[in-house]
């Protein structure tokens, strides 16, 4: 049966960034839901580590999620303390270990019409894992960001209903190597997430470094049906770019493109 783990809020809010820093994440990604589970997990027991490197290596979930989000007008904001202080200047009693001049952070949210998520992989984990994964969920009390807290769950059972109450959606992972029209890259765990993840925390920086991402089709998206493509008069066309920072003058267009015809065909050699 497929293995499901549960997501529910207590506040139908979804804080957390995405990787543009402007907008809210969404829907939730599967990696968040990993490194979560990573980061309340007892690496040195066996058991933990085999139950992180089972999930790993699993095809992408679907993502099934609250239908008709919607991006908060005030994202939530708060004082974060930095604990350094400049010992120059005198720090504000009110804002003890500050230094960004009194300016609290912000973070983009999701406005939710509920308040349970869930990531559905195809594959069981089998009677010695399942406990184990169900126990790691148990231990995560937030989703997001920290003041997102959650009721985290882990079960294998029939898949529940998607889209078809009109009030959730279910994202579902694309074929691999594939990026249809209308869907969205989402980051995934892989073979070798949990590895990469120790050894970034051990050098002090952030999980998000080693994302790799996976297409999903988006449930909102209309397809509707493409232009049809219309053959060029090449069969092969070459096409190459400049290092970031290069820009070629209009001007000079022809007599690059010129020489670029020539030199190729001087190492192609005489056309008998």
């Amino acid at each position: 049966m497929p293995f499901h783990i549960s997501v529910e809020l207590m506040e139908p809010l979804y804080q957390a960034t995405a990787m543009d820093g402007e907008t809210a994440e969404w829907p939730p990604h599967p990696a968040r839901l990993f490194c979560a589970l990573v980061a309340h997990a007892d690496l040195d027991d066996t058991a933990h580590r085999m139950a992180l490197t089972w999930l790993e290596a699993q095809e992408p979930p679907a993502v099934t999620v609250p239908a008709r989000p919607m991006e908060a007008e005030h994202p939530r904001a708060a004082w974060v303390v930095t604990n350094t202080v400049d010992p120059k200047k005198v720090t504000h009693g009110l804002l003890p270990g500050r230094t960004a001049g009194g300016v609290p952070r912000a973070w983009a949210q999701k406005t939710l019409s509920g308040t349970r998520l869930w990531f559905s992989w195809a594959a069981e984990p089998g009677e010695e894992l399942a406990p184990v994964l169900k126990e790691l969920a148990h231990r995560v009390p937030y989703f997001g960001r920290s003041t997102g807290a959650g009721l985290l769950d882990a079960w294998c059972g029939p898949d529940e209903p998607g889209d078809e109450d009109g009030w959730r959606q279910r994202w579902r992972p694309a074929p691999t190597g594939q990026y249809p029209r209308g869907s969205r890259p989402i980051r995934v765990p892989y073979r070798g997430y949990l590895a990469w993840l120790e050894e970034t925390f051990e050098e002090q920086g952030p999980a998000w470094s080693q994302s790799l991402t996976h297409h999903y089709l988006d449930p909102d998206h209309d397809d509707q049906p493409e232009t049809p493509v219309v053959d060029g008069p090449f069969g092969d066309l070459l096409t190459f770019s400049f290092a970031p920072g290069v820009v070629l003058d209009p001007r000079w267009t022809l007599e690059l493109t010129g020489r670029l015809r020539s030199m190729v065909m001087g190492a192609l050699g005489p056309v008998s």
